[in-house]
C-alpha cells in the first residue's frame, strides 16, 4: 500500500512540473485550430477560434480578410470576414461572388415589414441565387439593421422580416434587403440538326442586374422562357435571325443574345452562338460570353430505309427481309432538317455480310461519290437532303444475310467547292487534293440498314433444278451401265465353264 502511495506521489509530482512549464510557455503556442462555425444574421460568416485568457490573440491580427472580435466568456475570438472571404482567418476568397440588387417589396404596415426569401422568390423569379452566401439588411436611409435598436430577424435561409408589435413602439422602420450569391455555372449551349438553345443561370442575369424578361435574340421578339434555375432562349435554324454561312464543307450557323437595362437601349450582356455543322454529322455548339468560348455537340438527324419498290412509299419496317436474288433493292437515305440550304451527297454505299466489314470483304455499289456497281440506278427525289437509288442484290460465300453501309457528306448549298458540288473523285491527286483542302470537313456520316436475307431467283432455281435433273439422270444411267458391264462378265465367264490345266505325271518322262 505505501509503495503504490509513493508511486502517486511521483506521478502527481510529475504532472505538475510538466503543467507549470506548459503554463510558462503559453506565449508561444500558435493560435489551435477552428472547432466551431456560428453562422450570425449579420452579413458574413463568423468562425470562431478556440484561444487562452493570455494572451489576446486579436493584437496579433489573425483575420486575413475581416475584422477580429474578442469573445472572453467563451475564450474565442471571432473573425468577421469581408463579402467574398471565407475560412477560420478569412483566408479563403470566394470566386465570382456578386450582390444581387436591393429589394424592397413590403411597407412596415400590418403586421411589420417582410423581404422573406419565399416572397422575393415568388415576385422576382430568377433573380436570387438558390444558395446565398450572405444577406444584408439596410433601412431606406442606409442604416444597418443591426445599429436600428430594432428587433429583426434576417439569414440566408428565411430573408428578412420585422414584426411590429416586438418594437418598442410597435412600428418597424422600412428595411430593403440584399444577397450575397456565387456564379457557379456558365450559360450551356446545346445545338442540333433542328435547333439550338441556350440555357442562362438565373443568378448569372441577377449578377448583371438583368431580369430574364429583358433578354433576348437577334430577333426581339424571341424571347425565352425560364424554370427555377434557368432561362431558355430556343430557336430554330432558320428563325430569329439566326444566320448560316458555309466554310468548307461545314456551316455555321449564328445568332446572338442580348441583355438590355430594362427600359432603356443599354445592353449589359452580349453572348454571341455559334452551330457548327460538319460533314461528319457532328454539331459543334460554341458561345462567346465576353470572354470564353465554350462547346457542345450533337449529332445530325441522318436515317436510312428500304423500300418495297421503286416508288419510294412502302418502308420496309421488318427486319431480316427476304428478296430474290439478283433482285433491285430500293433504298432512301434522308437528312431531317427544316433549313433548305444543305445538300446531301452519297459518298460510298457498300453491300456487307456483317457491319463493319473489311473493304476486301464487301461490294461496292459507290466509292468516292463514283459508281462502282453498273446496276446501281439513282433516282430523282426533288429534294437535296433526299436520296433515292436502287442497285441489284448480291450474295457472299459466307451465307445469305447482307447489309447496306453508306457514308455521306452534309454540305451547304452556297459552297461551289464542296464535296457535294465536287462530286465523283476518281483520280490519286484529286482524293489527295480533296483531303488537305479541310480535313476537318472530310469526314463521314456511317449509315447502315438491314440485314436483308437472300432467297435464289426463280429463273435460277429452274436452271439448277433442270441441271440437277439431267446430273441425277446422267448418274442412274451411268450406274446402270456399269451394272451391266460387270452382268456381262459375269455370263462369260460362267459360260465358258470350268477351266482344266494340263498335268504332266512323271510316266511321261521315263525313258
Amino acid at each position: 500500500m505505501a509503495s503504490a502511495r509513493f508511486r502517486d506521489v511521483r506521478w502527481l509530482l510529475v504532472c505538475t512540473i510538466l503543467c507549470d512549464a506548459a503554463i510558462r510557455d503559453t506565449a508561444s503556442i500558435p493560435p489551435p485550430p477552428p472547432t466551431t462555425v456560428l453562422v450570425t444574421t449579420s452579413t458574413t460568416e463568423i468562425t470562431t477560434t478556440p484561444i487562452m485568457d493570455y494572451p489576446n490573440w486579436c493584437w496579433m491580427q489573425p483575420c486575413l480578410h475581416g475584422t477580429c472580435e474578442p469573445s472572453f466568456d467563451y475564450y474565442y475570438y471571432r473573425c468577421i470576414c469581408t463579402p467574398g472571404w471565407s475560412g477560420p482567418n478569412c483566408e479563403n476568397e470566394i470566386p465570382d461572388v456578386y450582390w444581387t440588387r436591393w429589394y424592397d417589396r413590403d411597407d412596415p404596415s400590418g403586421n411589420g415589414d417582410y423581404e422573406t426569401l419565399q416572397q422575393l422568390r415568388q415576385e422576382y423569379p430568377g433573380e436570387i441565387c438558390l444558395s446565398p452566401l450572405a444577406i444584408e439588411a439596410m433601412t431606406l436611409d442606409w442604416i444597418p439593421a443591426d445599429q436600428t435598436g430594432q428587433v429583426t430577424v434576417n439569414g440566408t435561409t428565411v430573408g428578412f422580416y420585422c414584426v411590429n408589435i416586438r418594437q418598442v413602439d410597435n412600428q418597424c422602420l422600412d428595411y430593403q434587403v440584399r444577397f450575397l450569391c456565387q456564379a457557379t455555372e456558365s450559360p450551356q449551349l446545346n445545338c442540333t440538326s433542328q435547333y439550338l438553345e441556350l440555357k442562362i443561370p438565373l443568378d448569372k442575369l441577377s449578377s448583371l442586374n438583368l431580369s430574364p424578361l429583358d433578354i433576348h435574340l437577334e430577333d426581339a421578339s424571341c424571347r425565352g422562357v425560364f424554370t427555377q434555375q434557368y432561362l431558355i432562349l430556343h430557336s430554330d435554324l432558320q428563325s430569329c435571325g439566326t444566320t448560316a454561312e458555309a466554310h468548307g464543307d461545314t456551316i455555321v450557323y449564328s445568332n446572338t443574345v442580348y441583355g438590355f437595362v430594362s427600359g432603356t437601349t443599354a445592353k449589359k450582356l452580349r453572348i454571341p452562338i455559334h452551330c457548327s455543322i460538319d460533314s461528319q454529322g457532328n454539331v459543334v455548339a460554341s458561345y462567346l460570353p465576353r470572354v470564353h468560348d465554350k462547346y457542345s455537340s450533337a449529332t445530325f438527324d441522318l436515317s436510312m430505309v428500304l423500300y418495297m419498290d421503286q416508288s419510294f412509299s412502302h418502308p420496309i419496317y421488318s427486319y431480316p427481309f427476304e428478296v430474290d436474288l439478283g433482285a433491285p433493292i430500293y433504298a432512301e437515305v434522308l437528312l431531317n432538317s427544316p433549313t433548305n440550304d444543305l445538300l446531301l451527297f452519297l459518298e460510298t454505299c457498300r453491300a456487307s455480310p456483317f457491319t463493319g466489314a473489311n473493304d476486301s470483304d464487301s461490294y461496292f455499289i459507290i466509292r468516292n461519290g463514283c459508281q462502282e456497281d453498273p446496276s446501281y440506278v439513282n433516282y430523282f427525289s426533288g429534294d437535296n437532303k433526299r436520296q433515292h437509288f436502287s442497285f441489284q442484290s448480291v450474295e457472299f460465300s459466307n451465307g445469305f444475310q447482307v447489309y447496306l453501309e453508306c457514308s455521306v457528306h452534309i454540305c451547304h448549298i452556297s459552297n461551289r467547292n464542296s464535296t457535294c458540288q465536287r462530286g465523283c473523285v476518281r483520280t490519286k491527286r484529286s482524293v489527295r487534293d480533296l483531303v488537305s483542302w479541310e480535313k476537318r470537313a472530310e469526314r463521314n456520316v456511317d449509315l447502315s440498314q438491314g440485314p436483308l436475307r437472300l432467297r435464289k431467283s426463280r429463273q435460277a432455281s429452274g436452271v439448277l433444278s433442270s441441271l440437277a435433273g439431267m446430273v441425277y439422270a446422267l448418274a442412274a444411267a451411268l450406274a446402270v451401265a456399269a451394272v451391266c458391264v460387270a452382268a456381262v462378265k459375269v455370263y462369260r465367264h460362267r459360260a465358258a465353264g470350268p477351266q482344266y490345266h494340263h498335268v504332266v505325271t512323271n510316266d511321261e518322262f521315263a525313258t
